[in-house]
This record gives C-alpha cells, structure tokens and sequence, in this order.
C-alpha cells in the first residue's frame, strides 16, 4: 500500500512575489520532508484549479480583489501581508486567515494553516460567510 500524501496547493496573487515571499516559500519547502506542496500564481490556474487550493496567499502588498473574493466565495483561507490594510481589516474582522508581516512570520503561518486542516476549513468557513453577508447587504441598499 502506498504512503503518498496529497498535493497542497498553495495560490499565490500579486503582480509580482515580494522577496520575503519567495524566501518564506525557500524556507518552508526547505522544511518539509515531502514533496507535497506547490505554489502557483492565480493568473496560471483554471477556476477549477483555484477551487482546489488549500490557501489563497498574498504575495506583495497590493490589493488585489479579484483573487480575493474568489477564495471567499470558495471557501479558501487567506493568507494576508499586515501591510495591505484593507485585506488585513477583512482577515480580521471575518476571522478567514492570517497575515503575515516578514518572511518569518509567513513561513509560520504556512507551516500553521497548512498543517491544521479543520481550522484552515474554519477559517475558509467563515470568509463564505462573511462575503455572502458583504452580498447581501449590496442588495439589500
């Protein structure tokens, strides 16, 4: 019987990967013992490839809404840079990710969501929600 893990796949968003992004990216792949990760640019993906991320990652400090709203209405968690205030705001206020500030605190919130399934799930959970509730205001003016 075979041992092979699942494949995560990690969507990065942003015109262009933030130097401390690519070095948590390094460090974290570095770290694991399997080669079950990949990390892929949104723009690369399918919807349906999209669908299938495990996080939705930020990977410079413009906001991006576009990504953003997919992975809410998907049920996909963020992963924010502490820099970009509105996306941090809706992290926060949806409790639907984490945000990081440097490379170190990136590669730690990898390593947190990317292990911990249900609160990851949890996570996604409540930016559905939160982003059905942002939509049903809109409608509702």
């Amino acid at each position: 019987m075979s041992n092979v893990a699942a494949e995560r796949l990690v969507v990065c968003a942003g015109a262009h990967v933030k130097p401390e992004c690519a070095s948590a990216m390094e460090d974290f792949l570095a770290a694991q013992e399997s080669d079950i990760y990949r990390f892929v640019m949104s723009d690369w993906l399918s919807e349906d490839q999209l669908r299938g991320a495990a996080l939705l990652w930020i990977v410079n400090d413009s906001a991006i809404w576009d990504p953003v709203q997919f992975a809410l209405w998907n049920e996909i968690p963020l992963l924010i840079p502490e820099a970009n205030t509105t996306l941090k705001q809706i992290c926060v206020s949806a409790n639907c990710g984490m945000y990081y500030r440097d490379a170190a605190d990136a590669r730690l919130c990898l390593e947190f969501l990317l292990a911990n399934d249900g609160i990851r799930k949890r996570l996604g959970s409540n930016g559905h929600a939160y982003v059905k509730r942002q939509s049903a205001k809109a409608f509702a003016r």
